[in-house]
């Protein structure tokens, strides 16, 4: 009696021990790529920095330029689809909208989810590398609702070209662009799937514009910076991807 309870009692603890151990089946693969990372680029003339969006349908925003007194200056952007699988995330689909026409070229990277992404981004001129974590969560959280407050009211922001401009964001996230005397309408709306991004839509206005009537869409998001202010990040494309626009601002 008393040896079979012994033995039963080692059967039970040996099952437990297996079972806190990961004994029987387990599955180490590495959940898909999503998330907002930043950290350095290699092998560019004009930029040292990048700050990414890989959103929860696999498309992703890379925005790339350089860090200056606390500010992310954009001086581009990479778009395309991709898809993660065990640690590596690979895109076919890649265009440079730092260039005109935009560039297209191939992205193979390895991650791992909310710790590291890292790898290199091919184009006919040449290959990029780059290398970074997870934005940290006091500047910026991605797992939560975009917040409309935080876009609205006025903003002086920078295009690609190094021209001002000036955006204004209602209540309802309705707002205007102007550009040099271009004005361009548009909403900011929060991403339905409840992540810390904007969904863009805008038309680009009439004379003086060099665009007219043309449609752009895109991601925005606001930072908080060491210093306490607020930066927003704007890049948009056309349907047919052969146009962007991309702007930034603190305040």
């Amino acid at each position: 009696m008393y040896k079979n309870n012994y033995l039963r009692l080692l059967t039970a603890l040996a099952t437990v021990i297996v079972a806190g151990c990961g004994g029987g089946s387990s599955s180490t693969t590495e959940p898909p790529l999503q998330g907002a990372y930043s950290g350095t680029v290699s092998g560019s003339s004009s930029s040292s920095a990048f700050s990414a969006l890989v959103l929860e349908d696999g498309e992703y925003w890379a925005l790339y330029g350089n860090n200056v007194g606390g500010v992310f200056e954009v001086k581009g952007f990479l778009e395309g689809q991709g898809a993660s699988s065990n640690g590596n995330f690979t895109s076919t689909s890649v265009l440079d909208y730092g260039v005109s026409p935009p560039a297209s070229g191939t992205l193979n990277a390895t991650y791992v989810k909310g710790t590291s992404f890292g790898g290199s981004v091919s184009f006919a001129a040449g290959t990029l590398s780059f290398n970074g974590t997870p934005i940290p969560a006091a500047a910026y959280v991605y797992d939560t609702a975009a917040s409309l407050p935080s876009i609205l009211g006025n903003w002086i922001l920078t295009d690609l070209q190094n021209n001002p401009a000036a955006l204004t964001v209602n209540a309802n996230g309705a707002f205007t662009l102007n550009d040099g005397g271009c004005l361009t309408t548009g909403t900011a709306t929060p991403r339905p799937s409840g992540i810390n991004v904007f969904n863009i839509g805008a038309t680009v206005g009439g004379a003086p514009c060099s665009g007219a009537g043309l449609l752009l869409n895109g991601i925005a998001i606001v930072t908080l910076l060491a210093s306490g202010q607020h930066q927003l990040i704007i890049a948009t494309i056309n349907p047919s991807q052969t146009e962007s626009a991309a702007l930034f601002g603190i305040r």
